[in-house]
């Protein structure tokens, strides 16, 4: 993963103010949908560009989803059930897809895509996991399932048509 990709996404997760928000659905600025059922859960989303989407579902204790979209036509989909779980997304380009779930508690996904149609489906139903992506190029996909209590997975794809799978119980 650059470097500054994942600078820049530790910058905004540690200084943007959190919306406090227990599940939101977003569409580039347009005002969340609020459906609330987590508590102390924060998320923090910021897109720019054309045509982004966004769908964050929070349901149990203190989850934090940050996320940044820029560019056109990205997709993502998180939902975070248990306790204490953290995602950081950064996605650019155009047509990239991220699709998060979790449950169980202190589980953490880190997810830059860059790029062109660029799929990732990231899957912790477990305690302590841990899985960072990074994918730079088009037409990379990404399939990770843990399903093991402190199972970690790293998937860096640098090119274009990669697939990788990673199931881990």
């Amino acid at each position: 993963m650059p470097v500054t990709a994942l600078s820049r996404l530790l910058a905004v997760t540690s200084l943007s103010l959190p919306l406090l928000l227990q599940s939101a659905h977003a569409q580039d600025l347009a005002p969340p949908e609020l459906p609330a059922s987590g508590l102390s859960s924060h998320s923090v989303l910021l897109q720019s560009g054309d045509a982004n989407h966004a769908a964050i579902t929070q349901a149990g204790l203190a989850h934090a989803i940050t996320a940044t979209q820029s560019g056109l036509t990205n997709q993502l989909s998180a939902v975070q059930s248990g306790e204490m779980n953290r995602v950081a997304v950064l996605q650019s380009g155009e047509l990239n897809t991220a699709v998060l779930s979790q449950a169980g508690s202190l589980n953490v996904i880190t997810l830059t895509q860059s790029g062109l149609q660029n799929t990732a489906h990231l899957t912790q139903h477990a305690i302590g996991a841990n899985a960072l992506v990074a994918q730079t190029g088009n037409g990379n996909v990404a399939d990770i399932r843990q399903y093991v209590n402190f199972a970690t997975a790293v998937v860096r794809q640098d090119g274009d048509h990669g697939s990788a799978t990673v199931i881990q119980y």
